[in-house]
């Protein structure tokens, strides 16, 4: 059962692309979407998209949970 977890969470992690990865990995280092979006040169809008996507993608219900997802899977 452990494994079937296991491999759900690779799942998911592999339907990030490179730049959520990127996201997720600032969001778990506590970065706000303005802080995000100047490091990236993007607007705060498009970094909000980019978590939403993610705590769809992901299957998550905010953005604690995305991180705990992260910190999990060694994201962050």
């Amino acid at each position: 059962m452990k494994k079937i977890s296991q491999f759900k969470h690779i799942i998911k992690l592999n339907t990030l692309t490179t730049r959520e990865k990127e996201i997720l990995h600032l969001i778990a280092k506590g970065k706000t979407d303005k802080e995000i979006a100047d490091k990236l040169f993007i607007s705060i809008r498009t970094a909000k998209k980019h978590r939403n996507n993610m705590i769809t993608k992901i299957g998550v219900n905010n953005t604690v949970e995305l991180v705990a997802f992260a910190v999990e899977e060694g994201e962050c």
